[in-house]
Parts: C-alpha cells; sequence; structure tokens
C-alpha cells in the first residue's frame, strides 16, 4: 500500500509543511550523499543511487505501509540507506553502527509508540498491564518472529524478567499500566530499580519502557526532565502513550460491600441524632 500522508483527508497548513520538510530533507541527504560518494572517487556507485532517487522523482514524499502493522515508511529514504552502508562498507564501516539492526530498532519504537491505535482498532478495552502486552506480543511476532516472553536476566541475587524481549535486536520491553498519578508514579519507581537490576546484561543491551496511561497524566516535556534528573542510562528509553481502558477495580464485591456498610452507619448516626 502506497500513499502520501492521509489520502482522505483535506490538505491543511500542518501537513503540507511536514511534506515540504520531507521533501526537503530527503533532497539534502541525496545531496550529501552524492557529494562523499563523488569525493571518493566512486562514479559508478554515485550513478546507481542516483538513477534510484531519479526514478522516485514523482513520488518523492510517497510513503508504503509494513505488513501486518499500521506502520509506514518512506522508500526513497531505505534507497538512501542502503547507498550510505555501501559507502561505509567502503570506508570499512562505520564504528559502532549497525544500520539494519538500528533501523529494525526504530520500526520496534514506532509500532510501540502506536500501542494506543492498536487497542483502538481491536476496540479493546484493557484493564490491565496484561490486557495491553497481550496484543502487542502478538503483532510483535509477525514483525520480530524471534519475539519471546519474560526473556530471564540473572543477576546474583535475583533474576529479573522483563516482559518481551526480542534477542537479535538485543532489547527488552517492558510495559506499564498508569489510570492514576499514583500508579504513574509507582511505575516510574519501578523502572528506577529495573535500570539496576538489568544492567550488565550482554544479551540485552537496549530497553524500552512502555507507560501506557489512561488519561493524560504527564506531558512528554516532563517525563524527558524526569530522566535528566534521575540520570537515566541512555541504554534506556521511556515511551509515554495515552489510550483508552480503566484499571479493573481488584475487590468490587468488598468495595459494595463497604459502601453498604456506610451507607447503613450514616443512617443509624442520623436516626440517633434525630432521638436525642
Amino acid at each position: 500500500m502506497t500513499r502520501e500522508f492521509d489520502d482522505d483527508a483535506q490538505p491543511d497548513e500542518e501537513q503540507e509543511l511536514a511534506k515540504m520538510e520531507l521533501r526537503d530533507v530527503l533532497t539534502r541527504i541525496h545531496e550529501r550523499l552524492a557529494t562523499a560518494l563523488e569525493f571518493a572517487a566512486l562514479p559508478n556507485a554515485l550513478d546507481r543511487m542516483t538513477k534510484r532517487f531519479d526514478a522516485h522523482a514523482e513520488e518523492l514524499i510517497a510513503l508504503k505501509s509494513v505488513p501486518y502493522v499500521d506502520v509506514f515508511f518512506s522508500p526513497v529514504l531505505s534507497e538512501l540507506s542502503m547507498a550510505y552502508e555501501s559507502f561505509a562498507a567502503c570506508l570499512g564501516g562505520v564504528p559502532g553502527t549497525e544500520p539494519k539492526a538500528e533501523r529494525e530498532r526504530q520500526l520496534l519504537r514506532q509500532i510501540l509508540i502506536g500501542t494506543p491505535k492498536l487497542i483502538a482498532d481491536r476496540s479493546l478495552d484493557p484493564r490491565s498491564e496484561a490486557d495491553v502486552r497481550r496484543e502487542i506480543y502478538g503483532l510483535l511476532l509477525h514483525v520480530f518472529p524471534d519475539t519471546v516472553r519474560d526473556p530471564p536476566i540473572p543477576q546474583v541475587s535475583k533474576t529479573y524478567k522483563p516482559d518481551i524481549g526480542i534477542p537479535h535486536l538485543q532489547v527488552a520491553i517492558e510495559y506499564k499500566f498508569c489510570d492514576t498519578e499514583t500508579d504513574l508514579k509507582k511505575c516510574l519507581e519501578g523502572i528506577y530499580a529495573d535500570t539496576k537490576g538489568y544492567a550488565g546484561s550482554k544479551d540485552w543491551t537496549n530497553f524500552l519502557a512502555v507507560l501506557y496511561c489512561t488519561r493524560a497524566l504527564m506531558t512528554d516535556a516532563q517525563l524527558r526532565e524526569e530522566e535528566r534528573r534521575v540520570g537515566m542510562p541512555s541504554s534506556w528509553e521511556l515511551l509515554l502513550v495515552i489510550g483508552q481502558g480503566e484499571r479493573k477495580t481488584k475487590r468490587k464485591g468488598a468495595t459494595d460491600s463497604q459502601k453498604a456498610v456506610t451507607g447503613e452507619t450514616e443512617a443509624a448516626n442520623a436516626a440517633a441524632t434525630a432521638a436525642t
């Protein structure tokens, strides 16, 4: 499926600006790569990249969808990334980078940020993080077949188990369900503890914690400031999303009984007051 942003929506200034920015970014990337290839005396590589780029001239900012996932990507950017990887290989590679793995991690991040849309599209009304986690796990299996649940991270005194893991990306994922500000505070405290427990693992080097909130409990700017103040490790990233749902009352029967007793007590007190 190919589209240019939202085919059904009426054009607006924000969308037009986004189109202009994407076109400008892709053009600048192409020009910089072309300059680098020319400087490195790689005329064949430059010619191949330019022909592929020109082939998309009529649909430079068109987007295509990833199967099974409501996530779109730019074919032109993929072509430019391929040219960059080939150029980097000629130079012996870029230290510390793994282009393919990094692209997959970015795709994973996009999918996790889209969790509320996934829940809404399936007409679900989650009551706990288990409800949300179950849906996202089923989806990730289609995109990353090696996705696993509760991968163990052993330490001396305890074995930690993040919610979801993708071994070939070395990414572990935690989901937190936040229905109130108190929930959010507890979830953040739990994540801070996890950063210590997961530290030092050779199998899991990147961590994504998704804070699934049922209403606006914190802005993204506030969360980034929170990360800065607590000194969140660079291997961790917190993703704040807002979706539908409501935490399930744990003891509904007990709560109803408590309300009934309270009502009876108030009635008794009122009667006693009237008698005096």
